[in-house]
Parts: C-alpha cells; sequence; structure tokens
C-alpha cells in the first residue's frame, strides 16, 4: 500500500498496460528519479488480476553481486534452490506451467545478470511476462523499450492561471507533496508562474519536484525559484525510509554517474557546456581531443543516450540531443572539477561564432525563415557563448562579433527586449578595443534595439556613432549600411527631411556597392511615402520590390506591400490596399518575421476596418494590436502616434466609451 498519492501518468499507465500484453518483455527506460518505480507499483496493480500466478516484485537496487539475481528471484518466489543445481533450472521447472508477470525493478547496475536471467526464463516459460525498470536496456530479443517521459507542463512562455497550471502533471506533483509538507501551501494565480517555473526547471521529474516540494516547509516558492541554480544544495532530505541515492538528487546521478566507463564521463562533463542541446556534428568540434578521440563519439554518445543521461529527439531532420537540466548541472560540476571548464567553453564559443558567421550572411536573404529557424534552435547555446565570452577582457571582443551575427535574428523574430539588454554590456565591455568596425556594427544593432523600444534619443546618438566611426575607417560598405538603418529610424521618429537626406546618400553611395540598391530605394520610398510624395514612393518601392522578389527577400516584400496598402488606403482604394495587406501578411508568416509584422497585422487592419466603418471590428484590432506592442515591449513610434489617437478618438465617439473598451479588452485577449 502506498502512502502517497499517484499523481497524473494516466496515458502512460494505459499505454503500459497495453504494451504489457503486446511483448512479453517491457522495458521502462528513464534516468533516475523519472518514476520508473511508482509506475511499475501502479501497473502491478491495475493488472493484479489478470494474472493467475501472481505479480511478483523483484528488488535489485540492493544486490552487489550479479550472481544473485537468480537466487533473488527465487526467495521472492519462495522457490528453494536445490542442492548442487543451477537456480535458474529450478526457477524454469517451478515457473513452466504458471501464468504470472515478475517486476524487475532497477536493473541498470546488473544489466548483464538479468539479460541472461530473463532471456532463458522468457524463453522456456510461455506463460511469464517481465516488466523491467532500468537506465539501459538488456539488450536479448523481443524487448521492447518505453522510454517514461517527463510529467506534462506548460508550453515554455505559456502564462498560466492557477486552475489552468493543476491542469499539468508536474504542477500538480509539485502541489501535492508540498501539501503534504506544509498545509500553507496553496497554488494562486499570484504564484501559478513561479511554480511552473520550478517545474520546468526541474524538468518536470518526479523525485525533484518531490525532493523541491519538500523544501516548502521552510521556503517561498519565490525564494525556492531563486535558489534552484544551484539544485544539487536545495534537493536533499528527502525520505529517509527510501534508498540513500534517492535521498538526495546528487546521489539519484551520482549512481549514474559512477557506472560510466572513464571516456564516457568525460564526453558526459564536456556536453555540459551545450545549452538547450546539440547535433552530432557539434559535439565532435568542441568535445574531442586525445582522450576522447573524433571516431569515439557516436558510440559515447549512443552509450549515453542508452543509460538516459543523454535524451535524443530523433524527430528532426537532424537528431538533437540534449541534457536534462539537472543532468546538465551535475555535469558542469564536474567539468569545473576537471579543471577542463574554461577549455571547453572557449571551444563551444568558437564553435557558435562558426555558426553565426555563416548564417549572418543568409538571414536576410531567399530561405531567411530557414536561417532564423537555425539561429532559434541553436539560441540558448548563442546566449551561453556570449555570456561566457563577455566575462573576460581576454574574449570581450567575441562576444561582440557573435552579437554582431546575431542581432538580424533578434530584430527579426521580436527579441527587442534581449537586444536591448545584451548590447550595452558587450559594449561596455569592448570599449577598451577602440573605434573599430565591429564597434560601430555593435552600436548599430544596440541603437535598433532602443529604436524598437521606444528610446529614440539614445537611438539617434547611437546610430550617429556608428556612422561616424564607419566614416572614419572609410570602408564603402559599412558606411552605407549606417545610412540604411539610421535613415530607417529617422522614418520611424518623424524627421523625413533629415531621413530623406540620408537616404539620398545611400542610393547614391548603391551605385558602386553590389546588392544595396534594393535597400536603398525601399527606405527612400517609404520616406516619400509619409512624406505624401505617392508617386516618388511608388517609383522607389517597385524598383525595390522587383529586386527582392529576385533575391526572394520576403520580410522586404512584405514591408514594400505595407507601404503601398497605406498608400492605397489613404487614396480611398480600400480592396486594393486590402489585397496588399494581405499578401504582406502571408509573406510574414511564411517567414514567422515579428519585425514589422506588429505593424502590417493588426494596426494596418485596423485602420482599414475603421476606413469602412466597421467600428467594433477596428476597435477590436487595435486592441490586438495593442497588446502584441506590450508583449514586444514595442511602444508606438512616433510617426504613427497623431493617426493612431485620433483613429481611437473616433472609435470612442462612434461606439460610445463602455462598448470601445469592451471590443479593446476582446482584442487584447
Amino acid at each position: 500500500q502506498q502512502l502517497t498519492s499517484f499523481v497524473g501518468r494516466g496515458k502512460v499507465v494505459a499505454d503500459l498496460k497495453r504494451l504489457l500484453f503486446e511483448a512479453r518483455l517491457l522495458m521502462l527506460l528513464g534516468p533516475g528519479g523519472a518514476g520508473k518505480t511508482r509506475l511499475s507499483i501502479q501497473v502491478a496493480t491495475e493488472v493484479l488480476n489478470e494474472f493467475p500466478g501472481g505479480v511478483w516484485w523483484i528488488e535489485l537496487a540492493p544486490l552487489a553481486d550479479p550472481a544473485l539475481v537468480g537466487q533473488t528471484v527465487a526467495a521472492v518466489l519462495g522457490i528453494r534452490e536445490a542442492g548442487g543445481r543451477p537456480v535458474v533450472e529450478t526457477l524454469v521447472d517451478e515457473l513452466r506451467h504458471r501464468q504470472l508477470l515478475l517486476i524487475f525493478d532497477n536493473c541498470e547496475h546488473l544489466v548483464g545478470a538479468c539479460a541472461v536471467l530473463a532471456n532463458t526464463l522468457l524463453r522456456k516459460c510461455p506463460g511469464l511476462r517481465i516488466l523491467a525498470s532500468s537506465r539501459e536496456r538488456l539488450g536479448i530479443d523481443g524487448e521492447l523499450h518505453y522510454r517514461v517521459p517527463s510529467l506534462t507542463l506548460p508550453a515554455p512562455g505559456q502564462t498560466v492561471t492557477a486552475a489552468e497550471a493543476r491542469e499539468f502533471e508536474a504542477v500538480a506533483l509539485f502541489c501535492d507533496r508540498a501539501r503534504a509538507a506544509t498545509s500553507k501551501f496553496a497554488l494562486t494565480d499570484a504564484n501559478a508562474d513561479t511554480v511552473v517555473s520550478i517545474c520546468r526547471r526541474l524538468d518536470g521529474i518526479p523525485l525533484a519536484l518531490e525532493l523541491a516540494a519538500a523544501r516548502t516547509r521552510a521556503l517561498s516558492v519565490e525564494e525556492l525559484e531563486r535558489r534552484l541554480d544551484n539544485c544539487f544544495k536545495i534537493l536533499t532530505g528527502g525520505n529517509r525510509s527510501a534508498l540513500p541515492r534517492q535521498q538526495t538528487l546528487r546521489a539519484l546521478i551520482d549512481w549514474s554517474y559512477d557506472m560510466l566507463k572513464p571516456p564516457e564521463k568525460k564526453l558526459l562533463s564536456r556536453l555540459s557546456v551545450f545549452a538547450g542541446g546539440f547535433e552530432y556534428d557539434a559535439a565532435e568540434q568542441v568535445c574531442t581531443d586525445a582522450e576522447v578521440e573524433e571516431f569515439e563519439i557516436l558510440d559515447l554518445l549512443t552509450s549515453l543516450v542508452d543509460k538516459s543521461l543523454v535524451v535524443a529527439d530523433t524527430e528532426r531532420e537532424l537528431t538533437r540531443y540534449s541534457l536534462l537540466e539537472t543532468v546538465r548541472q551535475y555535469a558542469r560540476d564536474r567539468l569545473e572539477e576537471s579543471g577542463e571548464s574554461a577549455i571547453y567553453r572557449q571551444r563551444h564559443l568558437d564553435a557558435l561564432r562558426r555558426f553565426a558567421a555563416d548564417a549572418a550572411d543568409a538571414i536576410e536573404g531567399k530561405g531567411a525563415a530557414r536561417c532564423a529557424d537555425r539561429y532559434e534552435i541553436e539560441h540558448d547555446n548563442i546566449r551561453a557563448a556570449i555570456d561566457f565570452a563577455q566575462s573576460s577582457p581576454e574574449t570581450a571582443g567575441k562576444a561582440l562579433e557573435l552579437a554582431n551575427n546575431t542581432w538580424v535574428f533578434w530584430y527579426q523574430r521580436g527579441y527587442y527586449r534581449e537586444l536591448a539588454a545584451r548590447m550595452p554590456a558587450i559594449l561596455a565591455a569592448t570599449e577598451h578595443m577602440g573605434q573599430t568596425e565591429s564597434r560601430a556594427t555593435g552600436l548599430l544593432a544596440s541603437a535598433n534595439a532602443h529604436l524598437m523600444r521606444g528610446d529614440y534619443e539614445q537611438a539617434c546618438r547611437q546610430f550617429e556613432e556608428s556612422l561616424r566611426i564607419q566614416r572614419d575607417l572609410g570602408a564603402p560598405l559599412p558606411v552605407w549600411r549606417a545610412l540604411f538603418n539610421y535613415g530607417n529610424a529617422l522614418n520611424l521618429v518623424g524627421k523625413l527631411t533629415e531621413a530623406r537626406s540620408c537616404l539620398e546618400e545611400a542610393l547614391r553611395m548603391s551605385a558602386t556597392i553590389p546588392k544595396t540598391e534594393a535597400g536603398s530605394h525601399i527606405n527612400l520610398g517609404e520616406t516619400l511615402a509619409l512624406m505624401g510624395d505617392f508617386a516618388g514612393a511608388r517609383a522607389h518601392l517597385h524598383e525595390a520590390l522587383g529586386r527582392y522578389q529576385e533575391s526572394g527577400n520576403n520580410s522586404a516584400i512584405a514591408e514594400i506591400e505595407g507601404f503601398l496598402g497605406r498608400m492605397c488606403q489613404q487614396e480611398g482604394g480600400l480592396d486594393e490596399a486590402e489585397v496588399h495587406y494581405r499578401r504582406a501578411l502571408e509573406l510574414l508568416r511564411t517567414d514567422r518575421f515579428v519585425g514589422f509584422g506588429y505593424f502590417v497585422g493588426p494596426y494596418c487592419f485596423a485602420q482599414l476596418a475603421l476606413a469602412r466603418r466597421d467600428f467594433g471590428r477596428a476597435a477590436r484590432l487595435f486592441g490586438a494590436h495593442a497588446m502584441m506592442r506590450e508583449r514586444l515591449g514595442t511602444p508606438l513610434p512616433p510617426v504613427i502616434r497623431a493617426e493612431c489617437a485620433e483613429a481611437e478618438a473616433t472609435l470612442r465617439a462612434e461606439l460610445g466609451v463602455p462598448q470601445f473598451q469592451a471590443e479593446w479588452k476582446w482584442g487584447r485577449a
């Protein structure tokens, strides 16, 4: 009889009960603490009546001698060993005609002995089935593997209420055990996101969640979440009746680590430098040396996957490997202890620099969406590499290089807060390097972040400084880039005469700089459109459109379609405007480009609905636009502030304030 409730796992239990009658040897695989033992107990309880010969629990964790496995099974079944006769033969004779289920719990340290015994019994006892739990497979014929998943969690970034959070298994288990620890614990809307964060940082692993929940006797969930950066110090003091290795998180992972061969230990510790996963080629680049050679990586990596210390996601085009965060923290500590941490973090940094240098050339052209998706996959690795690089004056320049090759991705996918937070620190760390092209590019990136965050004065100062440095250095292409970006900024802040001068200079430079004319035409066309010169604007925008269609730059094409639509709308061509807006929106959805989407999406369609006197729809779309800007941390740019205020005033007058507010609120939701 279990003394604590069994939480969640309904689908997993149903799957295991079905599979148990499809395969005679069912292996539950997973890392320590994943809940394999508790699942086995639950399944055994629910299938008890299906086995006339009984369901028998074989606890193998205390055994150290492989020779004792057969004797332990015999003892549990009450079978006496015959003198001078191998115990396996006695077991076969006794079980040959019985229908029963044996549950082998904790096989990983006795894999060889368990495999031999299971193979013999299953071949000679047709009514026997075995359910076994381990961190690695037995490797015999007929073995069916079931990888025990972590408990369910909300999607990353998903904000939930207390009621919504309770529907997820990890949260439900944490709350159940926290209430057992202290009657004062309650899940509320105010602490739900913190509890979810705790559960996510502990990978949804049941044992880790139970150890964390026990700490609520002395800590609030906010204090607990802050202390999880070193979870091994906080996650101790488990159930005293449990096995010693299940009373602390470190002891649990020690158990698995101690069974590894030396090369496996080295690779596991080196893999901890990756954040958010890695592919085989990256592991080969970063983790090899004279002790772990390239030709060994695949076999060692496969072994770590088999032993449930590395997770392999084979659903992708390229298999993606990762470490559970608890395992990664443990492996990182081991790498620090070895004195090799700086070496392999430097290698990791260099690998990310090579990745970003290659990807930066493709992020604004044909295939930009696929390139941005690759950045998205490596985003956590990029963050970790920048954090490491900017921590030392010797490597700060590499942090700037990596950020310079990443900022367009941050901009396109709407990571404005991150861009704004990172660039000042990186620029400060590299100030000693002087007025270089790399610094000027960093200033340009930082300026774009300030621009999207609404700090227009700082943005313009940095654009001007970047342009000054590039002019002093004299290379034409970097000067053009500075003019192009500064002109765009001046458009957004409404300084249209200055923008026109800046962008006309950029257009003149484009005559001698390949692949820059389209960019000059698009920004100058937008300037003229904002100044009311629609004929001049269309000439430049159509020139840019043709060039971008040739190069396949969908985000630029969408921007052009958006401005063409605005001009049509202002001229009264509402249907034609809608055609342009829909083209733009489709392209932005295809490339998942956020940078211009908040404008051409709800804002343009809100203005279109207002022009058609569909006031309720207009109010809802303006509400959606406001919510989108808030999520991105992007205020209204000065160039459209007045028209937006005028539109909202019109809607309040037409709908009345209560209805306007209701429609606005609906749109925000």
